[in-house]
């Protein structure tokens, strides 16, 4: 009986999935607000302007811990040819974008802005395969996050005190 199995993989793709990114959206607030530092602080000066570059793949680097562990479910549900042609058509997205700015605009921030499109082609491409499977939510994800988020940061209050 794969019922009970699937539930466990659904249950901990929500949990570890959206944990992992809730925990990452305060990070990325903090970078969003203090980029032009950061970029000074590791770069120079002369990169300040890149900032704006920075905060753009702050938005793609919420979605890797759903795109990753997506990859994982398709596997654990044994559709790693699934999982290949959906990583192959991203990978092919960003080439063909990416190609098509550099020959047009030559435009840094074009191209920041592709990664997203392309890991929001791969998640929703993922959610969409998975479905076939498991039913899920892309919101449920989050729900689930940060209700876990909650339960940790309740916890170690309580044992702090």
């Amino acid at each position: 009986n794969t019922i009970p199995i699937i539930k466990t993989i659904k249950r901990n793709f929500y949990k570890h999935a959206g944990t992992l990114s809730v925990f990452l959206i305060p990070v990325l607030i903090f970078i969003y607000i203090f980029a032009e530092n950061i970029v000074v602080f590791f770069g120079g000066k002369l990169y300040v302007e890149t900032a704006g570059i920075l905060r753009i793949f702050l938005f793609y680097l919420v979605f890797i811990p759903i795109n990753q562990y997506l990859g994982i479910v398709l596997v654990a549900l044994d559709l790693p040819k699934l999982n290949f042609i959906r990583v192959f058509v991203s990978l092919l997205i960003s080439i063909s974008l990416n190609t098509i700015i550099i020959l047009s605009w030559d435009n840094l921030y074009y191209m920041a802005y592709t990664k997203i499109f392309v890991i929001l082609v791969s998640v929703f491409m993922g959610l969409n395969l998975v479905r076939n499977e498991m039913k899920v939510s892309f919101f449920q994800i989050y729900k689930t996050g940060f209700s876990t988020v909650w339960r940790y940061l309740v916890n170690f209050i309580n044992k702090m005190n």
